[in-house]
């Protein structure tokens, strides 16, 4: 399939780089491999290693000409705090996916087998080893390459790394991206009768899927104080900070963090869902994440926070919104650039029931509109340099938890063909760099079951771990 231009990419003349431009919501996003995952598959010990690189090279190789921005780079537009993403003429060859060797006897021996990782369930700490990755050797780069991919070949299996850049797209494009890649992976390998089925046989990529123009631009006239979050910001400036009411001493370095591992099943969801929605009235209508988003909040506060306090405590839960389907027109659920924000929802810190969290969080989900968002991008494109303001954005949020769910994402349902099939596990592939609390109900597996990575502090782990209510529904992973 030919590589696909859009409204928003250009030929350059120099070398003939195709240029992707960036929205201002793009600029919004940290310029780091935040999004990211670990990929693992057990491999034979008979099987050809570079063979299965090249298919893997191969699959990339078709995805880049479909998806060029995927092999380019984030550069400077020469206006301070403005990039772009620059592809060259070579960056079409699938050369950025790196071959890593760590088998023993490779002189780069990595001390852990795959079927060691498997028994302990794919330890997120031992998946988020520098040398698993290359993302910290392209860090500070002038050229930043919009995405970092290593083949790790273990004893007895393959860990892949795929991250790429927040700033190119958002976790559900990059789903979108990867969904891509699987098919071209697995359209790469020989069939029953030793033919190669060559291109995507299923699967059109429409020039709309890559158009950025829409969110270009936004609403004309906008301040500071016209968008939510920094009128929120106000309206919360009085209340107390529930962090003066930390159970323990507030973490001094990420070493007083904790990456705990929770498991829980599909039918839990539903029945989680059911549980709460007896707490309501009978007109009360809640969704899956709703309900776990209501549970998440009162357990890891619960563990936290004391209760002890008279007062009423507030603060702020942020969540990952999409706004492809929010905005007018919508966009393709299949757009491959940044169209979610962290949204904030001032909460009670502990709340009557779990019932009240969802429903609050259902209710405030209300607020994410198109206006909204075209609000933020009009504002942040009347910027001469959002350089600041991407900070001071941040901190609007103000979390006291940050809820990052990817449970609809079909990770797990991407069949990779060959030598490899659906993937065993699929863990983070960076490790978590401050101590804001953080919850990721991570893609669901084939099975249903969803498990959630809790970063908290290590003592609120405990608490967690013995929590009645968080038993009920959520199984531990020791490991």
């Amino acid at each position: 399939m030919a590589s696909i231009t859009s409204s928003n990419m250009a030929r350059s003349p120099q070398a003939e780089a195709l240029i992707t431009k960036l929205t201002p919501l793009d600029h919004l996003m940290p310029r780091t491999y935040v999004i990211g995952l670990n990929h693992s598959w057990p491999i034979s010990r008979r099987s050809n290693i570079e063979d299965v690189y090249n298919h893997l090279k191969l699959g990339l190789k078709q995805t880049i000409k479909q998806i060029p921005f995927l092999g380019g780079s984030v550069v400077s537009t020469g206006i301070p705090g403005k990039f772009q993403i620059e592809t060259l003429p070579e960056d079409y060859e699938g050369n950025q996916l790196i071959f890593n060797d760590l088998r023993t006897g490779s002189g780069n021996d990595w001390p852990h087998t795959y079927k060691s990782l498997r028994k302990a369930r794919f330890p997120g700490n031992l998946l988020a080893d520098d040398r698993l990755s290359p993302s910290k050797q392209y860090m500070g780069l002038e050229r930043l390459p919009v995405m970092a991919a290593q083949a790790n070949f273990i004893d007895g299996g393959l860990i892949l790394h795929l991250a790429v850049l927040h700033t190119a797209c958002d976790t559900l494009a990059w789903n979108n991206i990867l969904s891509i890649l699987a098919r071209n992976v697995n359209a790469s390998w020989p069939t029953e009768d030793g033919a190669v089925t060559g291109n995507l046989h299923d699967y059109e990529l429409l020039p709309k899927f890559l158009d950025r123009s829409p969110l270009m631009h936004g609403n004309s006239n906008v301040e500071r104080m016209d968008i939510r979050e920094y009128k929120l910001q106000t309206a919360n400036s009085t209340l107390e900070d529930p962090r003066n009411h930390l159970i323990d001493p507030a973490p001094k370095s990420i070493t007083d963090m904790e990456s705990a591992l929770f498991c829980i099943s599909n039918s839990k969801l539903g029945e989680l869902r059911d549980a709460i929605l007896t707490e309501g009235s009978a007109a009360s209508w809640l969704t899956v994440n709703d309900a776990l988003a209501g549970l998440l909040w009162c357990c890891v506060n619960r563990a936290r926070i004391s209760n002890s306090n008279q007062n009423l405590l507030r603060g702020n839960l942020s969540v990952a919104y999409d706004g492809r389907t929010v905005l007018d027109p919508p966009l393709p659920k299949e757009f491959m650039g940044n169209s979610a924000l962290g949204f904030p929802i001032t909460l009670d810190i502990h709340p009557q029931s779990i019932f009240g969290a969802a429903q609050a969080i259902s209710e405030a989900r209300s607020d994410f509109t198109d206006k909204h968002i075209r609000d933020i991008i009009g504002f942040l494109d009347s910027l001469d340099d959002m350089t600041e303001e991407r900070v001071s954005y941040a901190k609007t949020l103000n979390p006291i938890l940050v809820i990052s769910n990817v449970k609809d994402m079909g990770y797990y349902q991407q069949n990779w063909g060959g030598n490899l099939g659906f993937p065993d596990s699929l863990r983070m592939a960076s490790p978590f760099l401050d101590c804001i609390p953080r919850v990721l109900p991570m893609p669901a597996q084939r099975d249903g079951n969803v498990d959630i990575i809790v970063w908290i502090e290590k003592s609120a782990v405990e608490r967690l771990r013995k929590d009645e209510t968080w038993n009920k529904w959520t199984t531990p992973v020791f490991i």
